[in-house]
């Protein structure tokens, strides 16, 4: 009796305390429990299947071994606030719910599949649970109308794939990572994304259609759009046009990849750009070149200079489908054959980013669009303020290529479009506040084998001044109501106290600006950015300079004297008195420029302040002066170069004609050094001046 007891032992497998059966190397788990002390660990040579809305709840870690397929079905639910562990041969997850509250959730499977290197299709492959659970086939890791949740998720399945089916769920806390290793990797339209990173990387087919949203916030780590980071050795397609996806980086590498159909990707991040000066080169063919074959190799970085947020690279063949829409920062589009089918959309516009395409064929269908036009300006008030903001610039957009094909067609032609952002006004109290628009980008095209037949529409336009949110145009001219806030009102020049009572600044601008209704000439001048608003009083002030400028009586006079006793002390005495009249009206000047009130030369129309400079200056003789207006509040870059071909510059001599002081031009002169910097070159500039001053010498003044 005692021997057949131990034969009957060995021939019942050994039961666990978590299985509430067990047969036919199955562990049946169909009664919830709260698990803890040695039976947080189920480790189990056989299956293992947690059935009938079944309930294990973990206070610490759980964890699941099994030498063949772990499947949770049902409605069951399984839940540790510490990891949550699955290792199987196959994992199968339907209607069922796994939650790592405060840890991980990882499910790593060794199953080996005849499904591991197919491709998968919505319509025509997709293998049920049912067959998988019935056949020797086994998927790795399937999850279908189930919700599995961590603060961070691994999915590791190297020898067959991974597939959402479904209503599946995915999702982790904000910012925290979401990885997923597979030889195939489906996630259909119905299944959700939800993670701080999303990295997938598989051997053979990535199929990506499910809906990405923002990983779940804690006060310590607040939401922001996901993070994209996908690769495979073989095809990949991608999108969905059911949802948008908002993302704040797109990194996507394959053999073969496409953009599904009518789908919409948008980028929210910025990207940085520095220009170091070097000469831009095609970077596409380094980045494919130095990306390795073997299964969950990354390529490598194709930043550099300019950083990506949306990067797609193809070893062969890279298409935008149909009405596709890609919005970025700055975009990067690599591969070996490009297809852009039609009414297809690149857009890094508002930043005015950066759109860089290589291939060696890229083919644009109709109607495409390549956007990095720069943000136009907004305009708005509070209950005091009135604001406008300028247009944002115009981006650039590179295009790398060996041939390009585009529709024969000029309504079907693609548009690349790099134009600067609108300007933008608003008016208050009679007071217009406007900004200015934004410059041109630009467009570059290399292509080894040019062919006629090709066509694109482009534009590098600068913006222009938009229209207000009444549908008015801009007003540019100062009104009446502007100059009397900011100068004063205008008094009545007959007043002998005109200029001296009334408003706060008594002053007023000149009448052209006052009355926009002058000549075409007039309203033209009212319009330059350039002028100045002078005073009222500035007849006084130039009294005062006019009468510093003269030559006085008894100047004259000594130096006639001194012409007929001893005419070598003539021209010094007079050189003398030219230096002091010049003091004189530096002095004039500085007396001028830095009063208040009433008693300056000028006003700056923009705003009061030290923005604006008025400079005299003369040569070291005294026989030429200048005058130069110098207005800090812009920058060397408002100011276009100038086209000597078009427009003329008198260059003035200085001198009396005379044998001591002949006409002869300054080489100094900033006008002259200026050009000695252009296409001239200093040689020829000297040159030109060399001769001009020799023949000079012989000219007299009379």
């Amino acid at each position: 009796m005692y021997t057949a007891w131990l034969v009957f032992a060995v021939a019942i497998p050994v039961r666990s305390n978590i299985c509430d059966s067990s047969a036919d190397n199955v562990c049946m788990i169909n009664v919830s429990k709260h698990v803890a002390g040695p039976d947080r660990s189920l480790s189990y040579a056989g299956k293992v299947l947690i059935t009938k809305g079944c309930n294990i709840v973990s206070d610490d870690w759980f964890r699941i071994d099994a030498t063949g397929d772990v499947t949770v079905e049902n409605g069951s639910t399984i839940h540790a606030k510490g990891d949550l562990v699955i290792n199987a041969s196959g994992i199968h997850i339907r209607n069922s719910n796994l939650t790592s509250s405060l840890s991980r959730l990882e499910l790593l499977s060794s199953a080996s599949s005849a499904y591991a290197n197919s491709t998968f299709s919505s319509a025509t492959s997709r293998v049920s649970l049912d067959q998988l659970q019935d056949s020797n086939n086994t998927m790795g890791i399937v999850i279908a109308d189930s919700c599995l949740k961590g603060s961070w998720m691994n999915m590791t399945c190297n020898k067959s794939g991974v597939n959402l089916e479904g209503s599946a769920a995915l999702s982790t806390d904000a910012r925290q990572l979401l990885q997923i290793r597979a030889s195939t990797v489906e996630a259909g339209s119905k299944s959700t994304l939800t993670a701080g990173i999303i990295s997938i990387s598989t051997e053979s087919s990535l199929q990506l259609e499910a809906r990405i949203l923002v990983g779940f916030a804690t006060k310590q780590t607040p939401s922001e759009p996901p993070e994209l980071q996908l690769t495979t050795q073989g095809s990949m397609t991608l999108g969905s046009s059911q949802y948008q996806w908002i993302l704040s980086g797109l990194t996507a590498s394959a053999q073969n990849l496409e953009i599904t159909a009518s789908s919409s990707v948008s980028i929210q991040h910025d990207t940085t750009c520095h220009n170091n000066g070097t000469k831009v080169a095609d970077r596409c063919q380094g980045v494919l070149g130095s990306w390795a074959t073997t299964t969950g190799a990354w390529p490598p970085s194709a930043d550099g200079d300019v950083s990506f947020n949306l990067v797609l690279l193809a070893r062969e063949s890279l298409t935008i489908a149909q009405a596709a829409r890609l919005q970025a920062a700055s975009a990067f589009l690599c591969s070996n054959q490009m297809n852009v089918d039609d009414q297809s959309v690149i857009d890094v516009s508002g930043g005015g980013g950066l759109i860089w395409l290589s291939a060696q064929a890229i083919t644009f269908g109709k109607a495409v669009r390549l956007d990095a036009a720069g943000s136009d300006g907004t305009a708005g008030s509070d209950k005091k303020l009135s604001f406008a903001s300028a247009g944002g610039s115009g981006g650039q957009i590179l295009i790398f290529v060996g041939s390009l094909q585009t529709p024969a067609a000029q309504a079907d032609q693609p548009t690349i479009t790099a134009t600067g952002g609108k300007g933008a006004c608003i008016q208050q109290a009679k007071i217009w506040v406007v900004s200015g628009a934004g410059g041109g980008g630009a467009i570059g095209m290399n292509w080894s084998t040019p062919t006629s037949t090709v066509g694109l529409k482009h534009d590098v336009e600068g913006g222009k001044l938009d229209l207000d949110s009444k549908g008015s145009s801009c007003n540019l001219i100062p009104t009446k109501e502007l100059l009397d806030s900011t100068y004063g009102q205008q008094g009545d020049p007959r007043d002998p106290q005109y200029g001296r009572k009334g408003a706060k600044h008594q002053s007023s601008a000149l009448a052209e600006y006052v009355d926009p209704g002058g000549s075409e000439q007039t309203q033209k001048s009212m319009r330059s950015p350039e002028r100045i608003y002078l005073s009222m009083f500035a007849e006084c002030t130039f009294k005062a300079l006019n009468k510093a400028a003269e030559v006085g009586k008894m100047s004259a006079r000594v130096e006639a004297v001194l012409k007929r006793l001893f005419p070598p002390l003539a021209p010094l005495f007079a050189r003398c008195q030219r230096h002091c009249r010049a003091q004189a009206i530096i002095d004039v000047l500085n007396t001028e420029s830095l009063s208040v009130g009433t008693d300056r030369l000028w006003k700056w129309m923009r705003e009061p302040g030290n923005d604006f400079l008025l400079r005299f200056g003369c040569d070291r003789k005294a026989s030429l002066a200048h005058l130069d207006f110098l207005d800090f509040a812009k920058s060397r870059l408002d100011w276009a170069p100038v086209n000597l071909l078009k427009e003329a510059w008198l260059i003035p001599v200085h001198g009396q004609g005379t044998f001591v002081e002949p006409f002869e031009v300054d080489i100094s002169d900033p006008v002259l050094q200026l050009l000695e910097h252009t296409d001239f070159g200093p040689t020829a500039v000297l040159s030109v001046i060399s001769t001009f001053n020799r023949a000079a010498r012989i000219i007299s003044k009379d």
